[in-house]
């Protein structure tokens, strides 16, 4: 059976009953309440992230608070703390890690601590200080941004949360992957300002090139690298594929 674990799995080798046993197999790993809350997630039915007490907010980012005094891996972190950093000072900010976790202190404590390695290591001690600017952005980034092949778009779906659409290429040769990664960031930074959103997480729409296996595959892997960094979570992703057997 096909595995994520596999570096590459040949194409014709993967049967579509594969990939259902894998779903299956990783959706065994959770509990059964851990199954509900991921499908009312998917399905923008998240009852307790949509109408959220006031004190679940407090409470909540108390024990980040908390968590992060205690936790033991938080190098970036405390780079941003003996720099003054006034962002980690902010509640606000803070609040945006703690509600993307549905208020689990640990994992919201590791989402900042990735969010501040994954800044530091592309925006270097700014993305440290203070959220970052579209001039933070070099030329063919924000020329990367104007093509629109990855945008907010204007509506937002039936629970209220935003859509990012990623449609056909994004970007050329002259885009490294550093040049999409900083964009995709100042995308999602942006998405986090909404509180909706933070509460709700955003949606992503994926529609790659036809015939773009490989693109897919980079996609995917880039997604592994910057899902975990980000202030806001991806409650659902739709990955829109043409009817050709060797992208099933």
């Amino acid at each position: 059976m096909a595995s994520f674990a596999d570096p590459i799995v040949p194409p014709s080798s993967i049967e579509k009953k594969d990939v259902y046993e894998l779903v299956a197999h990783e959706l065994s790993k959770l509990s059964l309440m851990e199954r509900h809350r991921v499908n009312q997630d998917v399905l923008g039915r998240n009852i307790l992230a949509a109408v959220e007490p006031v004190q679940l907010s407090s409470l909540g980012l108390a024990a980040l608070d908390k968590k992060l005094l205690t936790m033991k891996e938080k190098q970036y972190y405390t780079l941003a703390q003996s720099l003054n950093s006034p962002m980690i000072k902010d509640e606000n900010f803070r609040l945006k890690f703690a509600r993307a976790d549905c208020f689990d202190p640990a994992k919201a404590a590791l989402r900042m601590e990735n969010y501040l390695k994954f800044m530091h290591d592309n925006f270097g001690k700014d993305g440290l200080l203070r959220p970052i600017l579209l001039t933070d952005l070099d030329k063919a980034e924000r020329d990367l941004l104007k093509s629109g092949s990855m945008q907010m778009l204007p509506c937002r779906d039936k629970a209220g949360r935003r859509i990012l659409a990623r449609i056909g290429a994004f970007g050329n040769g002259r885009h490294s992957l550093r040049n999409k990664l900083r964009v995709y960031a100042y995308m999602m930074q942006a998405a986090s300002e909404d509180e909706e959103t933070q509460k709700q997480g955003c949606v992503v729409i994926m529609w790659p090139p036809s015939n773009s296996e490989g693109s897919i595959r980079r996609d995917l892997q880039n997604g592994k690298t910057i899902l975990p960094c980000l202030p806001v979570r991806v409650s659902a992703t739709h990955l829109c594929l043409a009817e050709d057997q060797h992208l099933h």
